[in-house]
């Protein structure tokens, strides 16, 4: 599903999935998620059609697709990653963190009950984040900066 991207239009990060075993994340411009996830299914399965279901081998897709791993069936979109307030992708814009377990309760989330970005955080709490906050797995570098001038500009 080609097309030209429009002045309205955003561009997004969907991962595609076969089960667990195999995922690939490419940049779209859509108008909204809805329109991302359908266009990435659909450039998933053009591009694998003739080796769809192989097992154990790279599927070989092209750039702009970033391959991670091979194996099993049935395509879907992986929305595990992404902020369960914004659908903001956390790992594909660097917000992918482990704050402690005493934070995650009072942000009202309960284990495994999904992710949230770093400004969904910060709203669930009710302050500003600190590096403090955070345990064994650090946003990157460049999110982090970004939410601290997000922050600073009163965003």
């Amino acid at each position: 599903m080609k097309r030209t991207p429009s002045i309205t239009d955003k561009e997004f990060r969907v991962t595609v999935k076969m089960a667990r075993e195999y995922s690939a994340t490419i940049k779209v411009w859509a108008t909204d998620q809805a329109e991302a996830d359908q266009m990435a299914l659909d450039l998933f399965e053009e591009h694998v059609y003739d080796i769809y279901g192989a097992h154990g081998v790279s599927l070989g897709l092209p750039p702009p697709w970033d391959e991670h791993q091979s194996h099993d069936y049935d395509a879907e979109i992986d929305t595990i990653s992404r902020c369960v307030d914004c659908g903001k992708e956390t790992i594909g814009c660097g917000e992918y963190y482990r704050v402690s377990d005493e934070l995650w309760a009072a942000s009202g989330m309960s284990p495994g009950s999904g992710m949230l970005c770093l400004s969904c955080l910060e709203k669930h709490i009710g302050r500003p984040l600190r590096i403090e906050d955070f345990a064994a797995v650090l946003p990157s570098r460049e999110a982090w900066a970004r939410y601290v001038r997000a922050r600073g500009a009163g965003v």
